[in-house]
């Protein structure tokens, strides 16, 4: 990217997920794996995120290139700890956006900032980002349906106050575990072993 201003900081936000810092450490290790015989299984809760758009999540072989690619938008060091960190999600809004990254060791979530959510996404590579955006497209469907009413925009559900139950949150969840199973299934065949959090 020679356009492309040098990267700011990391800065560390007030968010921990071990069980994704375990998955994006095994990718990690499994890299050349991942990308000759796995590159395009999806990486939940990664990718592109912009306000007013479906969420695009990236495959295996394009996460691993931003990482090849990219190091100094997508890789670094947790500011935290000092172990390396690998960015997974870009976009943000018109006024802010950035690379969002995880810490391999303590989990922490860091974000290195952009000028927007477009700047942040004109990171990527035009066949990452064409492909990512035409993979939403196609799979873009409502998220599954709750009994109640509520207002949804994209694929984001904004539930009124008092209106969220503990089945929906149960419905949620088992829906997001979902998502994960076929990555994991794979780095489970390459030998990794991904502890999950109950």
């Amino acid at each position: 990217m020679p356009d492309a201003p040098l990267p700011r900081g990391w800065q560390r936000e007030d968010e921990f997920q071990p069980f994704q810092a375990q998955v994006l450490a095994a990718m990690d290790r499994q890299a050349t794996a991942l990308l000759t015989h796995y590159p395009n299984v999806t990486v939940p809760d990664s990718g592109i995120r912009m306000l007013g758009c479906h969420h695009a999540p990236f495959t295996s072989g394009a996460l691993l290139t931003l990482w090849r690619d990219l190091p100094e938008w997508f890789t670094g060091a947790c500011t935290g700890c000092g172990d390396p960190l690998r960015g997974y999600l870009v976009g943000g809004l018109l006024s802010s956006g950035g690379v969002i990254g995880r810490c391999l060791g303590c989990g922490s979530r860091l974000l290195r900032h952009t000028r927007s959510g477009a700047s942040a996404v004109a990171l990527l590579p035009e066949e990452i980002r064409n492909t990512t955006i035409a993979r939403a497209e196609m799979s873009a469907r409502p998220s599954e349906t709750f009994e109640h009413d509520s207002l949804t925009i994209g694929q984001v559900s904004f539930i009124r106050p008092g209106e969220w139950t503990p089945d929906d949150a149960s419905r949620l969840l088992a829906a997001k575990r979902r998502a994960w199973q076929p990555l994991l299934a794979v780095l489970g065949e390459l030998g990794e072993t991904i502890r999950r959090e109950e």
